[in-house]
């Protein structure tokens, strides 16, 4: 394992938890909300179990990268109905699952909305306000909706194992590799800034 794809151990365990409480298996059809890092890394492991994959993102940027995979189906929720589109390509039925990694409620509405009966909603992605969501619908059509925290440890060889030997190419979604000095300038302020152009920036030790 390179030390770029080292460093990408534990952002892809977080990911490859959220996909696993989604009870994701082979052939199955799943969407998932926001391409950040998380979502990105959430792609190429659904994809890895042999899931068809759809990726939800407004970002260019975000969008970019998703195109330069090349593991999932890119939609645009601002020029997409994610959920008519999600309907459409199971027909009718919806998604088996929706991971949500955006920390957006409009997403998290849109996943409940997207999602088959009987499938898996899971909040991956960080809500630090109340969401509003339809808890009926939830028991109506039998929605298993669960959050998931960071991953459990013990996962932590089997996703070595992913990227060293089976070919997880998780360092595709490192946008830059800075120094130290430059964390502020060429670090946070370019991942928060909404015109940014970075999505996942690794910081060089002296």
């Amino acid at each position: 394992v390179s030390d770029v794809a080292g460093a990408l151990v534990e952002p892809t365990a977080v990911a490859a938890y959220g996909v696993d409480r989604g009870n994701v298996r082979p052939g199955d059809t799943i969407l998932i909300t926001g391409a950040g890092p998380i979502g990105a890394l959430a792609a190429l492991y659904a994809e890895n179990l042999g899931a068809r994959v759809y990726v939800s993102e407004l970002n260019p940027n975000r969008q970019k990268m998703m195109n330069d995979l090349g593991v999932a189906t890119l939609l645009d929720p601002t020029k997409d109905d994610v959920i008519a589109a999600m309907k459409d390509a199971t027909g009718g039925i919806g998604v088996d699952a929706v991971i949500e990694c955006s920390g957006n409620e409009r997403a998290l509405q849109t996943a409940i909305k997207a999602v088959r009966s009987g499938g898996y909603v899971v909040q991956t992605g960080l809500h630090t306000k109340p969401a509003s969501i339809e808890p009926m619908e939830l028991a109506e059509r039998e929605i298993t909706y669960t959050g998931t925290w960071c991953y459990p440890v013990t996962d932590w060889p089997r996703i070595i194992d992913l990227i060293g030997r089976r070919g997880l190419a998780v360092e595709k979604v490192v946008s830059s590799t800075i120094n130290m000095d430059d964390i502020v300038t060429k670090g946070f302020e370019e991942l928060v800034s909404p015109t940014g152009t970075e999505t996942k920036v690794l910081v060089r030790g002296h």
